[in-house]
Parts: C-alpha cells; sequence; structure tokens
C-alpha cells in the first residue's frame, strides 16, 4: 500500500468516536498489561514506532506515527514526527530500544521497519515487536524460523500474554 493511502486511512480512524478502542489494541487487553509486559524489557533512551494516539506513551520518549490525526491526541510532552517506519527520522544509533506493538499486521513490507529500528539502535540496544499470528494481509506471519532479522546479534521469540500473539525480542 502507498505511504499516501496508509496515512490518509488512519488519519480518518483518528477522527474516529471510538478511537481508543478501535484498530489501537486486542479488546481483551488494557494498556496496563502492554505497559507491564514492555516496562522490564525497555531501557534508556527509547522510541515506539507506530506510536497513534500515544497510549502507551509512559514507556516511550519519542513517537512516530504515520497519522498527524493520530498524533494530535498523544500526550504532550514526548517527542512525535510524522513517518512511517520505513524512514525514521533519527541518526544512527540514536536509541538504547525501539519498540513496536500492533503494527507489523498492517503493513505488507515489515523488513523495511525492521532494518530501520536496527539503524537507530545504538549497539547493544533492544527492538521488541509483535504481531498477531494470521491476522496480516499477507496471511499468517511467523519470525520463528525466518532470516528477516539477519544481522542482528541475538533474537528470541517469545510467547506473550496471548497465545495468538507473538512477541519477538532482538539486540544489535
Amino acid at each position: 500500500m502507498r505511504v499516501d493511502v496508509e496515512r490518509e486511512f488512519w488519519d480518518r480512524v483518528a477522527h474516529g468516536k471510538n478511537i481508543r478502542h478501535e484498530f489501537i489494541v486486542d479488546k481483551r487487553l488494557k494498556d496496563k498489561d502492554f505497559i507491564k509486559l514492555l516496562k522490564p524489557l525497555l531501557k534508556g533512551y527509547t522510541l515506539e514506532i507506530g506510536c497513534g494516539i500515544g497510549r502507551l506513551s509512559e514507556l516511550y520518549d519519542c513517537g512516530i506515527d504515520i497519522s498527524r490525526g493520530m498524533l494530535k491526541k498523544a500526550p504532550k510532552g514526548k517527542e512525535y514526527k510524522v513517518c512511517d517506519g520505513r524512514s525514521i527520522p533519527y541518526p544512527d544509533e540514536t536509541f538504547s530500544s525501539v519498540f513496536c506493538v500492533l503494527v507489523f499486521q498492517h503493513i505488507p513490507d515489515i523488513q523495511s521497519y525492521i532494518d530501520e529500528a536496527y539503524r537507530v539502535l545504538k549497539p547493544g540496544g533492544k527492538f521488541i515487536f509483535q504481531f498477531i499470528q494470521g491476522n496480516s494481509r499477507e496471511g499468517a506471519m511467523s519470525f520463528k524460523h525466518t532470516p528477516i532479522l539477519t544481522g542482528w546479534h541475538r533474537y528470541r521469540a517469545f510467547e506473550g500474554i496471548l497465545p495468538d500473539w507473538t512477541w519477538g525480542e532482538a539486540t544489535k
């Protein structure tokens, strides 16, 4: 999907009445569940890719999202930039942690997002990501046995708090 089409879609979604409950998180979970899961994994200066309206803003210093409309609703006091994860507007080796929740199932080219996360991470930095298996536009996804993270120092898949979710942690 073209970036302008993606941006237009998410800008429309941002104006919805139920924005806090649609498209953002699995309805079985509360924001506090994500925060509890991710907080111990993230260290130092942190970026969220696809931060939307900032539901997890307690976990990051900077957030990027494709939608200006979403970012207008995000909490103040953080740094936000309008962009997608294919070209992150930060210098190489800026962040100690990068995370991405509920984004990969919406995009067909996850490799570019992974490459950019690697680029902006400091050596030893961690990238934490999640996707829902079988819920992507391209069909079921699984990182457990794929070279998509080639070049990372260490990678492990671990089960999240829901059985149909897959979480991964990669270290640069």
